[in-house]
């Protein structure tokens, strides 16, 4: 356009109109060509980085599901079954699809189906498909930095839906879903104390008020029929300076604190009735989950 008004400045009025309106119109069929060049090349640049991001994104397989969850299979227990007899990496290598299928594929369903739902009931509920370490799935590999000598996989499925305002989400209280060949475990506490949640849950559970609201939870839980009892790591003894003739004192033992209920594999666990499964149990062991994000609001 700049150019076309510099040519009508010297061939005179009616030429450089003229000029002008053919160098508009060449300026706008110039931008106009340029823009869909650039538009097309925004749009293969944007589908091949679509591509990789996909690609890669299924590498780390966080992938959503592509059918809704109908439940875990005998297969699923047959895959765990073949790890416990055959403990190798070569072996898990050859049955790598068969993990893909059998394992991942319903739990990634299962999480994507639970999860909200148990929002509803906690809104801060997190969770994610991911299966190498950063979502819900625990990574079947285990960590073997301080022990080479240890089997290279686990022998059961972990899943978890955290919550709460540690900065890694295996430090705060949790949902878990624990399936073996054996039986299920459905569990809700924290896993263990961080040296600053392990000060903040001995406070608690010598306060006043914290304390007793914490006994009437795990009273309700673990005198009831539910089958609930306590699973943690506990100390021998009480630690320095604890009144041993308080009432709450034995819980300053615990070094974590959990509630789980175990059971042989129920029916519900190979069909889509699962998911209402679990939710009807974490619902039960709720007062336990909110009562702990109460004392780690105070730890973080």
């Amino acid at each position: 356009m700049t150019a076309g008004k510099s040519t009508s400045a010297s061939a005179g009025k009616g030429l450089g109109s003229a000029a002008a309106t053919a160098g508009t119109t060449a300026a706008k069929t110039t931008a106009k060509s340029a823009a869909k060049t650039a538009a097309k090349s925004v749009a293969k640049s944007a589908a091949k980085s679509a591509a990789k991001t996909a690609a890669k994104s299924a590498g780390k397989n966080t992938a959503a599901p592509a059918a809704p969850f109908a439940g875990f299979s005998k297969a699923t227990l047959a895959f765990y079954k073949g790890v416990e007899a055959n403990n190798k990496l070569d072996w898990f290598n050859a049955h790598r699809d068969e993990y893909i299928r059998d394992v991942i594929a319903p739990a990634q369903a299962l999480i994507s189906e639970l999860g909200p739902r148990l929002q509803k009931l906690s809104s801060g509920i997190g969770f994610h498909t991911d299966f190498n370490g950063k979502g819900s799935i625990k990574k079947i590999q285990t960590d073997r930095r301080f022990n080479p000598d240890r089997d290279p996989y686990k022998t059961w499925l972990d899943i978890m839906f955290w919550e709460g305002p540690a900065p890694v989400k295996k430090e705060n209280p949790a949902f878990y879903i624990h399936l073996t060949t054996r039986d299920l475990a459905l569990v809700c506490g924290a896993m263990y104390f961080e040296k600053n949640m392990l000060k903040a849950w001995r406070d608690a559970v010598l306060d006043p008020k914290l304390g007793p609201e914490l006994d009437a939870v795990v009273r309700k839980l673990t005198g009831g029929k539910g089958g609930y009892k306590i699973y943690a790591e506990t100390k021998k003894q009480l630690p320095r300076g604890v009144d041993p003739s308080h009432p709450q004192a034995d819980y300053t033992k615990y070094e974590s604190f959990c509630i789980v209920r175990e059971t042989a594999h129920p029916k519900e666990l190979f069909s889509s009735d699962f998911i209402a499964y679990c939710e009807s149990t974490f619902k039960e062991l709720l007062p336990l989950h909110k009562w702990l994000l109460k004392v780690y609001s105070k730890a973080y």
